[in-house]
C-alpha cells in the first residue's frame, strides 16, 4: 500500500521545536495537538489511523467545513467503524480507535506497534474476505432479484458497495427497501453500477403494510418474466467475426478490415513484378511478406491480397490459377508437389517432385 500526501504532522524531529511550530497539513487528516500548535511524535499515528479508517469503511471519520472539521478533530470522538461496516471485527475497530485517541498518551507508543496490533486483530482477514465475496458472488449469480435495505448507515458501507458491484456485473434487478431516513438522497447508495432495473419500495412507518404488498408484487413480476420460452436450435452455425489468435483465411475476407493501404501496396508490388523489365534482367517472381509473429502476415495475404486478386484487382487476375495454401516445413519440395498434384491428375506426386528438384538444381523457375 502506498501512502502519499496525507498531511505533514511534524515538520522537525527536534523536541525543543515541538511547541513553536505553526499549523501545517491537510485539515481532514489533521491531529488535535497539531491544531493546537503542539504536534509530537505520536501525531503521525493519528494521521495513519485516519487513513486506515477511510481504507476500511470508505470514508473519513470527520467531514464538513473547515471550522467544523477543526472542532471535531479536537473534541468529538470518531464514529465507530462497525456502524458503517458491521462486517469489520470488533478487535480491528478497537485498534483503529485507540490510534485515533485525542490524547497522544492514550495511543500506541509507536506506529510500528499500531501496525502490529492491526495485523494481529485481523488474522487471515484477506483470505476470509475473499471467501465471503466468493460466496456472495455465487449467491447473487444464482438469484434473479437483489433486495437491499437502504438506510443512512448502509449508504457508505463498503460491503454494500461490493455487493452492488457484483449485482451490476451480473445485471441483476435491484429492489431498494427504504426503512429509515427523511430524504431519499440521504439513503440511496453512492453508486450501484448498471443494472437491468431498479425499484424503490417505501417501507417507513405508515407505509410498512403497503410496502409488503409492493415487495410481493415485485417478486411475482420477476418470477413471471423469468419464464423464458425454450430456445430452438438454429438451422445454421452462428458466425463469429472475431478470430482471436487464429489467422484469417480466404473464407473470412468479409470480416477482414483495417489493412486497406497495405493490401493496395501488395497489389501494386504484384503488378510491378508482372511488368516487363529490362532485357536480360531476371524477372522477380517472389513476393515475401515479412513481420514479427502475430503481426497479421498470414491474415493480410489470405483474407486481403488473394481475395482482391481473385476479384480482378489486376487485369485477368480472376482467371489466374490459385493453389491451396501450403506450409513448406522441413520438406518444401514434397509439400509443393502435393499442392500441385490436383492440377496435374495425370502425373504422380513422385514425378512432380523429381521435376521440381531437377528445375531447382538447374536454377530455373519451376
Amino acid at each position: 500500500m502506498l501512502l502519499s500526501d496525507f498531511g505533514i504532522s511534524l515538520l522537525s524531529p527536534s523536541p525543543e521545536q515541538l511547541s513553536t511550530q505553526e499549523m501545517a497539513g491537510t485539515l481532514p487528516y489533521m491531529v488535535p495537538e497539531q491544531i493546537r500548535g503542539k504536534p509530537g511524535f505520536a501525531s503521525d499515528q493519528y494521521v495513519f489511523g485516519i487513513v486506515v479508517y477511510e481504507w476500511l469503511c470508505g470514508g473519513r471519520p470527520f467531514e464538513g467545513p473547515h471550522w467544523q472539521l477543526a472542532y471535531q478533530q479536537v473534541s468529538d470522538p470518531p464514529p465507530h467503524l462497525r456502524e458503517k461496516d458491521p462486517s469489520l471485527p470488533e478487535a480491528v475497530e478497537d485498534v483503529v480507535l485507540k490510534a485515533l485517541a485525542k490524547d497522544p498518551k492514550d495511543r500506541y507508543t509507536s506506529v510500528q506497534l499500531f501496525a502490529r496490533a492491526l495485523e494481529q486483530a485481523s488474522p487471515d482477514r484477506t483470505q476470509r474476505t475473499l471467501e465471503q465475496e466468493d460466496e456472495v458472488r455465487h449467491a447473487i449469480r444464482a438469484a434473479d432479484v437483489v433486495l437491499l435495505v437502504v438506510t443512512p448507515h448502509a449508504r457508505p458501507s463498503r460491503t454494500v458497495k461490493v455487493h452492488l458491484r457484483i449485482a451490476s456485473l451480473y445485471q441483476r434487478r435491484l429492489v431498494f427497501i427504504w426503512t429509515t431516513g427523511e430524504e431519499i438522497t440521504d439513503v440511496l447508495p453512492e453508486e450501484w453500477g448498471i443494472t437491468v432495473q431498479i425499484d424503490l419500495v417505501d417501507a417507513r412507518e405508515e407505509h410498512y403494510e403497503q410496502a409488503l404488498d409492493e415487495l410481493v408484487a415485485c417478486l411475482e413480476e420477476d418470477e413471471a418474466s423469468s419464464e423464458e420460452p425454450s430456445l430452438t436450435t438454429p438451422e445454421f452455425e452462428p458466425r463469429n467475426p472475431y478470430k482471436g489468435l487464429r489467422a484469417f483465411t480466404q473464407k473470412d475476407a468479409t470480416d477482414f478490415f483495417g489493412r486497406d493501404r497495405l493490401i493496395e501496396e501488395l497489389v501494386e508490388r504484384v503488378k510491378s513484378m508482372l511488368t516487363s523489365g529490362q532485357p536480360g534482367t531476371p524477372t522477380v517472381r517472389l513476393l515475401a511478406v515479412i513481420g514479427p509473429s502475430g503481426s497479421g502476415k498470414s491474415s493480410v495475404v489470405m483474407a486481403g491480397l488473394l481475395p482482391q486478386l481473385q476479384r480482378g484487382a489486376l487485369p485477368g487476375s480472376q482467371q489466374w490459377v490459385y493453389l491451396e495454401p501450403m506450409v513448406p516445413g522441413t520438406h518444401p519440395l514434397e509439400a509443393l508437389a502435393l499442392t500441385l498434384a490436383p492440377r496435374f491428375p495425370d502425373r504422380s506426386v513422385k514425378t512432380l517432385r523429381e521435376d521440381l528438384e531437377k528445375e531447382s538444381a538447374c536454377g530455373n523457375d519451376p
